[in-house]
């Protein structure tokens, strides 16, 4: 039987990722990972 949470019930976690802006060098290696990525043979 499916449980259907009412909105103050809902279970809350503390999210802990540390964010940042990216910056030049994230964006590079993000290039370069795609290109990887698209590349390889399956």
């Amino acid at each position: 039987m499916a449980h259907f949470w009412k909105e103050e019930e809902i279970p809350k976690h503390e999210d802990t990722t540390q964010r940042r802006k990216l910056n030049q060098d994230d964006i590079q290696f993000l290039k370069e990972l795609q290109t990887e990525l698209n590349t390889q043979n399956h």
